[in-house]
């Protein structure tokens, strides 16, 4: 099998934008390649164009512009044909390739638009770990067939393990060198030899620090793959080989995992029913596994609760969270409020390690624990940072009651297995309505997002072990399969009692519009929550909306750009808040009339069906958005306001009046960043290290004040929009309403397209200063106190010196405070080097296989300004262009970073995947 690391390179990929009026412009490069995807696999040599269009509502002639841009796309001699989309559409972000690789790509959706739309994302998913294979055998099989059910499939037992060594090296590898860099850093930057021992040392410590983080068994994985001229996505189960050998097969899909479907007829295969068998090149990785998770309550839960569930259940843990946080900030003990705050943490250890005090920490956590003066919190990024945490965790705890429920992968009770030289398998033998999940509660009720109406909440009884071996016993029987007890033990244990993993029935999990592509639920347990679960219990399985599913959509693939251009944008955010708004004022009737609409813009471009809009605009005008909701971004703990006039029938307006109260403004002003210009002395500074900081903090100050520049701006705009609205929304001319309505729609999507923007372009900027810092491998303290110096010399935050040296301004802190010498999580190293010319373009340097560098250009910063076409100056004049420092000679100072989404000063995994999912 051939495990190399597939990466599509940062010089294959643009990233672009098209304006409103057809325009395209280039956006910074976040310097992320495609790696592990299956594209990377598939067409290593191809050149990808990453475009976003604007989301918010176009006139017919903005739109047509647009269409037309994304039809005839040509960037720098290149021509790019549109493929596809992922996730993102919505947000309004497409792909690209170069025509050379685009007529094979369309090929395998079947030139289908909306195919290429809704699955085109399968092929840049990033995996965990990737691997092809030449010489793979894959067998298609209906739904339940061999022991499958929906999306769910199997996987050898031998090739999974490859997958496992494959990532288990990987990881292994990857600390190895952070390791190295961090405590040999001139080994790493000359080129000396490591000492035998301290490399064996090296490697044992490594080993230990990944414990938590390899790729075990016996747990639920989610998977990509391609195959023959198509691809599949699900989730797998292990099967073992001896069964494999029986059926001749790597792997079994059901044929819902293939998208879009195959076009070839099932053939018999067995006595077991028809299916469709490939041999040949695969690739497959491995994106998402289960484990133990935690998910926080919200409000769209907790206004399903009864009034006295409320009261007695979740009111009283809301009000005890608040003097646990109120206790941790008086007392000083950061590691509980960070866990409060609901920091991110991965519970899935290896066995026999626990977390202690030489585990890697994140940044925020590391900081509070090595400062021993407790003035680190008064400093301006972290106040900034910490007071945004506590911003949004008074509201969710105000609305939703601060409390956590245990979150499990959904899973299906398929059973494949050899035994005496015959194939046994089953699906769908557990009762309906009962679950198989290590929980000590009995009964509970099972939450899947988004809610769309209380019975939604699906009640369950939990089996016992006697009672799964009865069923599971049963459904053997009907095969004259007979197993002794430790036959049944087994079989349970490797494919049923899978970590972190929720069973339940496939026609009772479609109920709440489940399937076993990997969806994440929670649970809510009677034994914490009785009134809750009795309240739901009885009302029996109660009715919920089923998806939509009439004709699939199928355009003919010349209107391949009009698709596109439909996808953009959603109604799931806006007619969810109306539902809750409509509960708020006890209009139950209306929010149940759009739990319809909402499941249609969820089948939207998958299905031909569209929400009604004309209806959801009905309902609006009725029922006035309830008041706490407005509140749910606000920044600071000051914004939320301590009492809001409800209605008797808001429940959770009821539960934030009580709950707000309590919660106190409680970090310390922020002192001006100058008073932090000591922290860092008594290192080996040079004035080529001063100027080197000075322009890397120019070109990052130009970005973010920027950012924050041009948010302010179309965050007045989208208020007076609001207002225009407010002032005509019961006025009896029609025509005017919708002037003014489409004016606010158009006005809120482009303040939140530009808060994604804002975030990518973080992501970009974060990305070159921590190549810039990470390159710095000779006397890095020596960087921090240069760096430290010129931003202390601003008005800014200094936020950059947490990005860029934080394990370095940790060991300061504490040496200087007296406090704790912690070690921190460093993101991973990403290749290549930043290399700046004398004319201020700045490129990434990468080294290639054949020896030698190739250079990517990113942006010139001149005059104060990012231009990021160096061929067309006058590109980033509306785009990234500051209007301050025109000599360029001075550090600009930062604008109000309150308004700017930096990326977390803690970073979890290396990509985000392992956070634990607050819902």
């Amino acid at each position: 099998m051939n495990t190399k690391k597939h990466t599509i390179s940062v010089d294959q990929i643009q990233n672009l934008e098209i304006d409103r009026n057809g325009r395209v412009m280039p956006r910074l490069n976040d310097l992320d390649p495609l790696e592990n995807t299956l594209l990377s696999v598939l067409y290593p040599g191809v050149k990808v164009a990453s475009v976003n269009v604007p989301v918010e509502p176009l006139d017919e002639y903005e739109e047509s512009k647009v269409e037309n841009t994304l039809a005839k796309l040509v960037w720098r001699g290149i021509h790019y044909k549109l493929v596809g989309a992922s996730g993102s559409a919505k947000k309004g972000k497409f792909y690209f390739v170069d025509q050379e690789h685009s007529r094979p790509i369309a090929e395998r959706f079947q030139h289908w638009p909306q195919a290429a739309i809704v699955y085109f994302g399968i092929l840049v998913s990033p995996c965990r770990v990737m691997m092809e294979e030449s010489d793979a055998r894959v067998l298609v099989v209906p739904d339940h067939s061999l022991g499958t059910n929906d999306c769910r499939g199997w996987i050898r037992r031998s090739v999974f393990g490859k997958l496992q060594q494959q990532h288990d090296a990987d990881l292994l590898d990857r600390q190895v060198k952070r390791l190295l860099q961090q405590q040999y850093p001139d080994v790493q930057e000359k080129g000396l030899p490591l000492h035998a021992q301290d490399k064996s040392m090296l490697e044992e410590q490594a080993k230990r620090e990944i414990g938590a983080k390899v790729l075990r068994s016996q747990r639920f994985y989610q998977f990509r793959m391609a195959f023959h001229d198509t691809q599949a996505k699900g989730s797998f189960k292990i099967m073992d080989d001896d069964v494999a050998d029986a059926l001749e097969t790597d792997f079994i899909l059901p044929e819902s995992a293939v998208k879009p479907g195959l076009k070839m007829p099932a053939a018999m295969y067995s006595i077991f029913g028809p299916g469709r068998r490939f041999r040949g090149r695969i690739a497959v990785g491995i994106r998402e596994f289960s484990r133990q998770l935690e998910f926080e309550s919200s409000y769209t839960l907790v206004e399903h609760a009864p009034e006295d569930s409320i009261q007695l259940e979740i009111l009283p843990r809301a009000m005890e969270q608040v003097r646990k946080l109120s206790g941790a900030v008086a007392e000083g003990r950061y590691d509980e409020l960070l866990e409060i705050l609901g920091w991110p943490q991965d519970k899935s250890l290896a066995e026999g390690l626990e977390q202690g005090e030489n585990d890697e920490l994140n940044v925020v956590e590391g900081l509070l624990l090595a400062d021993a003066s407790g003035h680190i919190v008064r400093h301006p990024y972290v106040n900034n940072q910490l007071n945004k945490l506590l911003a949004r965790w008074a509201f969710r705890v105000a609305t939703g009651g601060g409390f956590r429920l245990p979150a499990f992968a959904l899973m299906d009770d398929g059973y494949l297995f050899l035994k005496d030289g015959t194939v046994f398998h089953g699906s769908d033998w557990t009762p309906e309505h009962k679950a198989i999940v290590a929980l000590t509660s009995h009964r509970g009720l099972c939450v899947r997002y988004p809610i769309r109406m209380f019975d939604d909440l699906l009640p369950f009884e939990s089996l016992s072990d006697g009672e799964i071996e009865t069923h599971l016993r049963q459904s053997l029987c009907r095969q004259n399969c007979a197993m002794s007890k430790p036959e049944l033990e087994g079989l349970i244990t490797r494919q049923l009692r899978l970590e972190g993993t929720y069973i339940l029935h496939s026609d009772t999990a479609k109920k709440n519009g489940g399937d076993y592509d990997f969806d994440w639920i929670c649970v809510i347990e009677a034994d914490r929550f009785p009134r809750f679960v009795e309240r739901r219990f009885r009302r029996g399985m109660g009715e919920q909306q089923g998806k939509t599913k009439r004709n699939k959509a199928k355009d003919p693939w010349f209107n391949l750009e009009h698709v596109a251009m439909k996808a953009r944008g959603n109604h799931i955010g806006s007619i969810t808040d109306l539902m809750t708004s409509c509960r708020a004022v006890g209009r139950e009737d209306l929010a149940d009339q759009l739990a319809k609409e909402l499941q249609n813009a969820l089948d939207s471009l998958k299905w031909q069906v569209q929400p009604d809009l004309t209806l959801v605009a009905d309902i609006r005008q009725q029922v006035n958005q309830a008041p706490w909701l407005r509140y749910k971004n606000e920044r600071r703990i000051s914004d939320l306001p301590l009492h809001l006039d409800v209605a008797d029938t808001d429940r959770i307006g009821k539960l934030y009046n009580h709950v707000r109260k309590d919660i106190e403004d409680l970090l310390t002003n922020k002192a001006p960043i100058e008073a932090f210009k000591g922290l860092v002395v008594g290192e080996d500074v040079t004035r080529p290290m001063l100027e080197d900081c000075h322009f890397v903090n120019r070109a990052y100050a130009a970005i973010v004040s920027k950012i924050a520049e041009r948010h302010e701006q179309l965050k007045q705009q989208l208020e007076k929009a609001r207002a225009d609205w407010d002032a005509v929304r019961k006025d009896p001319n029609r025509d005017l309403r919708k002037q003014k309505l489409f004016a606010k729609t158009q006005a809120q999507g482009a303040y939140r397209y530009d808060e994604d923007r804002g975030k990518y372009e973080m992501k970009a900027i974060l990305a070159y200063i921590r190549i810039w810092a990470q390159n710095k491998t000779e006397n890095r303290k020596a960087w921090l106190q240069a760096l430290n110096r010129v931003v202390c010399g601003g008005k800014g935050s200094g936020s950059i010196l947490f990005l860029a040296f934080p394990q370095e301004l940790i060991d300061k802190l504490a040496e200087r405070t007296g406090g704790r010498f912690v070690r921190v999580y460093l993101p991973r190293l990403l290749e290549g080097i930043v290399r700046t010319d004398s004319e201020g373009r700045t490129f990434l340097v990468e080294p290639i296989s054949r020896g030698g560098e190739k250079s990517t250009f990113l942006w010139k910063y001149r005059d104060g300004k990012i231009l990021l076409d160096d061929d067309n100056p006058a590109v980033p004049a509306d785009n990234l262009a500051p209007n301050n420092d025109p000599s360029g000679t001075a550090t600009l100072p930062e604008a109000d970073l309150d308004d700017v989404e930096f990326p977390p000063i803690a970073s979890t995994e290396e990509d985000g995947r392992d956070a634990a999912w607050a819902m």
